[in-house]
């Protein structure tokens, strides 16, 4: 009978310790898989943060010429400041929400600086400047780079999503009260 205990204490010993190893490899997994989502995340916001700058010279360069259209040009400066107000909270707890907003914002953005850009025409000494097509030319590459970025970071989403909602995966992100993350949400526009 004593050895039958000893058998059951030392199965309880092993099968506590294999548990515990096996939590601990998955919370590495999951904390290793948020940081990439966060990496990408980051990615994200830093394209952002480059396309809101080349915007910021391309308005310094149009503020040059004088009797160029004031309201436009204070229309895309409202936009920008919306725009970095909301990729200033990407990342918060209300995740889903402040990427909305930022797309939306983004979305209102791009439009009035198409507005801007198509009122440039009668501007031939400024459409012809060196400094302004390399604006609107880097303006191009960063749209391209912010629509990559959010693919990476939809993937990365994709699969810590996937990894935490797996079995048994998902005990030890219940227990870390880790949620799935949300997904970049962006219709395809091209101005």
């Amino acid at each position: 009978m004593v050895s039958y205990v000893f058998f059951l204490i030392i199965l309880f010993v092993i099968a506590g310790g294999l548990i515990s190893a096996l939590m601990l490899v998955f919370y590495n997994q999951i904390i290793q898989k948020e940081e990439s989502v966060n990496n990408a995340l980051a990615e994200v916001k830093n394209f952002y943060q480059r396309k809101l700058d080349l915007i910021q010279g391309i308005i310094e360069e149009l503020e040059t010429y004088t009797g160029y259209e004031k309201e436009t040009l204070e229309q895309i400066v409202g936009a920008r400041t919306t725009a970095i107000e909301k990729l200033n909270k990407l990342g918060s707890s209300d995740e889903q929400n402040i990427s909305a907003e930022l797309t939306e914002s983004d979305k209102k953005l791009s439009s009035t600086l198409g507005n801007l850009l198509s009122v440039v025409v009668q501007y031939p000494e400024l459409k012809a400047g060196s400094n302004f097509i390399m604006l609107q030319e880097q303006l191009e590459i960063s749209e391209n780079q912010i629509a990559q970025a959010r693919s990476v970071y939809n993937d990365e989403v994709r699969i810590f999503n996937s990894y935490i909602q797996s079995f048994p995966q998902v005990c030890v992100a219940f227990i870390l009260d880790t949620k799935p993350r949300n997904y970049f949400e962006q219709e395809s526009e091209k101005s």
